[in-house]
């Protein structure tokens, strides 16, 4: 529960920092990996 929770907040925040649906999906995919 609290690691989805933690990674919509964080995919929401890097859409928001990046701009990009793109980068941000990258990013966290990169981090989650």
């Amino acid at each position: 529960m609290t690691t989805i929770l933690t990674t919509v907040v964080a995919t929401m925040f890097m859409h928001i920092a990046f701009g990009s649906d793109r980068m941000s999906e990258l990013a966290v995919a990169r981090k989650i990996r």
